[in-house]
């Protein structure tokens, strides 16, 4: 799952969807979901991510190379020697995706909205397994998540300011973030600023 999914980050590190062909590529629940996983766990093979999404390893291969197609993942170094095995990795740490402007067709903004819904119930699923799995988890990680929301009335530019500082938030601890660390876990960070329907 972030981002992607909606996420901060440097234009070294991301990639924008900007065309209606690149959100295609992404437009699929286990693609998003495959993006997700090798955001995480790069590099990984075809083998590997088969069994962690639950798919026939052609099935995972087939939206692999969709995904490829997009600029999402690139292929890795095959760190096993095997020959059968590909291994793939993500291309960018993060996926721009934010409300299309105004200005933009009827299809872009159908296509972006689409992809929004898309990246919603993806985290709301990761966010439903969370909870399943808090049992499973040492006592300290339990303890040490949380969520909060809160209703607030503001205009449209303290919306945009608090958007801001959210981002700045998740780019602080995406910083501080170092996957070499003996106990450091994968984690979710999750924000939305949105105005009420």
């Amino acid at each position: 799952m972030n981002d992607d999914n909606v996420s901060p980050g440097s234009a070294a590190t991301s990639v924008p969807l900007d065309s209606i062909t690149r959100m295609r590529a992404l437009a699929h629940p286990l693609r998003m979901t495959l993006l997700a996983e090798l955001r995480i766990t790069s590099p990984a093979t075809v083998g590997r991510l088969a069994v962690i999404v639950g798919e026939s390893a052609g099935t995972v291969s087939y939206h692999l190379k969709a995904l490829a197609a997009g600029g999402f993942i690139e292929p890795a170094v095959n760190a096993s020697g095997d020959r059968r095995e590909t291994w793939w990795r993500a291309s960018h740490e993060f996926t721009g995706l934010s409300a299309a402007e105004p200005e933009t067709s009827p299809e872009f903004r159908e296509t972006t909205n689409q992809l929004r819904h898309q990246s919603f119930d993806i985290l709301a699923a990761e966010l439903h397994r969370a909870v399943e799995r808090e049992r499973e988890l040492p006592e300290e990680w339990v303890k040490a998540s949380g969520s909060s929301d809160v209703a607030a009335f503001l205009t449209a530019e303290e919306l945009a300011a608090a958007a801001a500082e959210l981002e700045a938030v998740l780019s602080k601890w995406h910083a501080r973030s170092d996957r070499t660390r003996a106990e450091a876990q994968a984690v979710y960070l999750i924000a939305h600023a949105i105005r009420r329907p």
